[in-house]
């Protein structure tokens, strides 16, 4: 339902090298390893392209929702960038 891009700073979180990432999520292990003090969220909207359509099995140029998060540390370092962009109809609810 999901296709994500992500790029984890290794210069500021070293152990991230080591860490198989295909027995746990990238997301799950930095939520539980790595502390984080702010960062930047930007929603959007697109069109699918070749690899995106194939990947979440829908029809090239369909109407896609994306998102792009920056996390930081207290120092204002770069934890971690992200690209997440949604399968058609997808939905999500947050409680604020």
């Amino acid at each position: 339902f999901v296709l994500e891009n992500r790029w984890i700073n290794l210069a500021v979180v070293p152990a991230a090298e080591s860490v198989d990432f295909t027995m746990r999520s990238p997301n799950e292990w930095l939520v539980e390893t790595v502390p984080f003090h702010g960062g930047d969220l930007v929603l959007g909207a697109g069109n699918a392209n070749a690899q995106e359509a194939e990947a979440l099995t829908c029809e090239k140029q369909a109407a896609l929702f994306n998102a792009e998060r920056t996390t930081r540390n207290i120092k204002g370092k770069t934890i971690t960038f992200v690209q997440l962009v949604y399968a058609p109809g997808y939905r999500m609810a947050i409680d604020l």
